[in-house]
């Protein structure tokens, strides 16, 4: 795993000079159980399941506790991957100004916090896709990289339709650099993920790659004059050629 994560900061600094940032990786095991001492604490106590998704998304801003959030993040995103979430206009702003909170604070302070916070946006899940691709051109490269690494891992058919369709209507250099950079990951070999969020499998992966992402990249090849973004286009098909291995590693 350390090892996926350091060719993927290395070779993004090669693309673009950018500074090496904190992987979100490395420290996800301690986000999750540092704070608490505990593996999985909203696992006990309150059970969240009975509660409204009006009082969910009240519950993610006015939280005793990280473990309530917690609770909170799992059941938005539980049903939303299940299809039975229903929130009003002002329940989906509220819940927009959460997740861009959260994705804001990938940025900020020590390590197990912006773990954490990668984490709630992970329990929130595809809830978090319009934030994610919205920050893809942050002028902060901890948030931009944490909106690639996470649309990377929520990967399906929709959100690679939405970054090329980013990317085409963008007028913004890092916001188009980054998506293509993103595109050229999305057949990675699977990271490891929180329980009930579930990463498409690389042959799926692989045939999307095929329907959407090549032909996409072919016609940017043609159109594009920038040259950084001519090297990122190479780069992103150097990444689907030989994706990396990001599964966990076991030990010798």
């Amino acid at each position: 795993m350390r090892k996926c994560v350091i060719a993927f900061v290395l070779v993004f600094l090669v693309v673009l000079t950018l500074p090496t940032l904190l992987s979100v990786d490395a420290v996800a095991e301690s986000g999750v159980r540092g704070r608490s001492g505990v593996q999985r604490p909203e696992e006990v106590g309150e059970n969240f399941s009975v509660l409204s998704s009006e009082t969910l998304v009240d519950r993610l801003s006015v939280a005793a506790d990280f473990v309530e959030e917690r609770k909170a993040a799992i059941q938005l995103g539980n049903r939303s991957i299940a299809g039975e979430l229903e929130l009003s206009k002002e329940q989906t702003e509220e819940l927009g100004e959460y997740i861009q909170d959260q994705i804001e604070k990938t940025a900020l302070g020590p390590g197990e916090d912006r773990a954490e916070a990668n984490h709630q946006i992970q329990r929130l899940w595809r809830l978090s896709v319009d934030g994610l691709i919205e920050n893809l051109g942050h002028e902060n490269e901890a948030i931009g990289e944490a909106a690639m690494k996470n649309l990377i891992m929520m990967r399906n058919e929709e959100i690679i339709l939405r970054i090329i369709a980013e990317v085409k209507s963008s007028d913004h250099f890092l916001t188009r650099y980054r998506g293509v950079f993103a595109l050229g990951m999305m057949t990675e070999k699977n990271r490891r993920s929180l329980t009930g969020r579930v990463i498409m499998d690389h042959d799926s992966s692989r045939e999307l790659a095929g329907k959407h992402i090549i032909p996409f990249l072919n016609e940017l090849k043609e159109q594009e004059q920038d040259p950084k973004m001519q090297e990122a286009v190479q780069t992103a098909f150097k990444f689907l050629a030989k994706p990396f291995d990001c599964r966990p590693q076991m030990a010798d």
